[in-house]
């Protein structure tokens, strides 16, 4: 039997982590003395506890790694928790690369300009325009960038004609970090064909945005 600081050296945990592990219910001691509360732990014990700290590395959760653990767990299961972490992995490599090519943009106009360039905010009323619009929801910059590249293409194609700048209508009531809820308008003449249909985002539709006595704003990158 091995005193909790003596099974901590050797799994390389620290011996808080084995006390809330235990707590929780999720990697308990082979043995707790009734008098003086001391855990002791067994060498047989290793395995699970890297297992563990395996697990925690791949982004589980301890409630995750609990239910992984579990020996009756169908197969299935554990391979869907694991594809739903693959994908979360994925979705954050491609926040960071949307982040880096922020950086790399900003630092190839200062090379050019000599300073970084900030973001001028302009109090202004606009006027009511036509608008081919589409409401979706995106909960990270990479959910609303990917409409870019289509809206580009059919600019392209000569199925969507312009005639001003895009413009977003968000809808939340207050700000949480990132909108979720929001409106694509891109301004057109008004006999502009009434829809067009992108693959994979959605039906484009021409409506009148009402004018606006005054609103805050500015160009975003």
């Amino acid at each position: 039997m091995l005193k909790i600081g003596e099974f901590s050296r050797i799994s390389r945990v620290t011996v808080k982590t084995l006390h809330h592990y235990d707590e929780i219910g999720l990697f308990k001691p082979s043995q707790v003395d009734p008098f003086t509360d001391y855990r002791y732990y067994t060498l047989d014990q290793l395995p699970r506890i890297h297992s563990i700290m395996a697990l925690k590395e791949l982004g589980l959760s301890l409630e995750e790694i609990g239910q992984l653990l579990l020996e009756d767990l169908p197969p299935e299961q554990i391979r869907g928790m694991l594809r739903l972490k693959r994908a979360e992995a994925q979705q954050h490599i491609q926040e960071e690369q949307a982040r880096l090519a922020q950086i790399e943009f900003h630092l190839r106009q200062m090379e050019l300009e000599g300073k970084l360039q900030t973001t001028d905010i302009l109090i202004k009323p606009i006027e009511a325009f036509y608008a081919l619009t589409l409401r979706r929801t995106a909960r990270t910059r990479a959910e609303r960038d990917v409409v870019r590249l289509p809206i580009e293409m059919a600019i392209h194609q000569g199925r969507i004609q312009p005639a001003g700048t895009r413009v977003n209508i968000y809808y939340e009531e207050e700000f949480h970090g990132d909108y979720d809820d929001y409106e694509i308008c891109i301004p057109v003449q008004p006999n502009h064909p009434p829809s067009v249909s992108l693959d994979n985002i959605g039906v484009f539709t021409l409506r009148e945005i009402p004018a606006i006595g005054r609103a805050a704003t500015y160009l975003s990158l």
